[in-house]
């Protein structure tokens, strides 16, 4: 293994099969043309495509370039276009893993519309508030977002004439909803 580089050979000729991947992801461009893309000079990749172990750099920088599969150019396994990785895998997946996944992006899609419904109710509160504290002048309590939001409402103190419009389209929108608390 060269000091930044890549195994030349961690078994029979496999320095030889990543050469070979390496030609043929780069096909008939130049050296320069892979020098151009990959941020390398000519001559280092004259040196990479003629069998020399190349940089872990050049091999990245090759594979976002043009696209390929990383494993595909390390290992010679799966797809040699990156593109071609999720049907290749949603081919070779069974139908447990399929279905584990799926659950997983529901029970993610389930919390963020959980986030989404608690900032809705923060938000209708401060309208609420800005709506008492309008018609009597006193203290005002400042909701804020939950954890983990990163957006947090503008105070209804100072607000231009246009941000208090859409306030109040909002309030009326949310006075229309039906409460969650009533289902």
């Amino acid at each position: 293994m060269s000091r930044d580089g890549i195994a030349a050979n961690d078994g029979v000729h496999a320095g030889e099969r990543l050469h070979d991947r390496l030609q043929i992801a780069v096909g008939d461009r130049t050296f320069r043309r892979v020098g151009q893309i990959t941020n390398t000079h000519p001559e280092t990749v004259r040196r990479y495509l003629g069998g020399h172990a190349p940089s872990v750099d050049f091999v990245s920088r090759l594979s976002e370039s043009l696209g390929l599969n990383i494993n595909w150019v390390l290992t010679g396994r799966g797809p040699m276009r990156q593109a071609q990785v999720k049907p290749h895998v949603l081919r070779e997946a069974n139908a447990t893993d399929l279905l584990t996944h799926v659950a997983l992006a529901i029970e993610r899609l389930e919390s963020r519309m959980d986030r989404l419904e608690r900032y809705t109710q923060v938000l209708e509160t401060m309208i609420r508030q800005g709506e008492n504290a309008a018609a009597k002048p006193a203290t005002s309590v400042e909701a804020k977002p939950p954890e983990g939001d990163h957006v947090s409402p503008a105070s209804a103190e100072g607000r231009s004439d246009a941000a208090r419009s859409r306030a109040d389209s909002v309030a009326d929108a949310l006075a229309q909803r039906p409460r969650p608390d009533a289902r």
